[in-house]
């Protein structure tokens, strides 16, 4: 199994080495890192589907082979961020006044979220962790 690490430009969509992002056997799934504060260094996963020659993507700046399950798996970890969504507001709101939090998070933001799902163990927050290959 084999996957390209793929820099690109979140504002124009143009992939390091003119790699196009519609070639259908080149699959993401949504293995992004999108950088909105340098649009230039985004990245992605696309896992190769197909036999095609790989010494075309040797020595192209910003594009990194990777090898294996357990690279690839390795990579998705290192730049796909950790998603936080919460299963009842409502609730959270509650466990938030009852523990007296509300003033210590006052937004609702992925840190916040984060910090009291793992410092608090607030269990209506729910921790979604990117797909890796199985």
């Amino acid at each position: 199994m084999k996957a390209l690490l793929i820099k690109f430009n979140l504002s124009t969509g143009e992939r390091a080495g003119g790699i196009d992002p519609r070639d259908k056997q080149l699959f993401c799934n949504g293995w992004q890192k999108l950088n909105h504060e340098d649009p230039e260094e985004s990245y992605e996963i696309r896992l190769i589907k197909d036999a095609r020659d790989m010494t075309q993507y040797e020595n192209i700046e910003g594009v990194v082979i990777l090898n294996g399950k357990e690279s690839i798996n390795k990579k998705i970890e290192e730049i796909v961020e950790v998603k936080y969504s919460i299963s009842d507001k409502d609730l959270l709101l509650r466990i938030l006044e009852k523990k007296d939090l509300l003033e210590e998070y006052p937004d609702l933001s992925d840190n916040s979220l984060m910090l009291l799902r793992q410092e608090h163990g607030v269990k209506v927050i729910r921790e979604n962790k990117p797909n890796l290959i199985k």
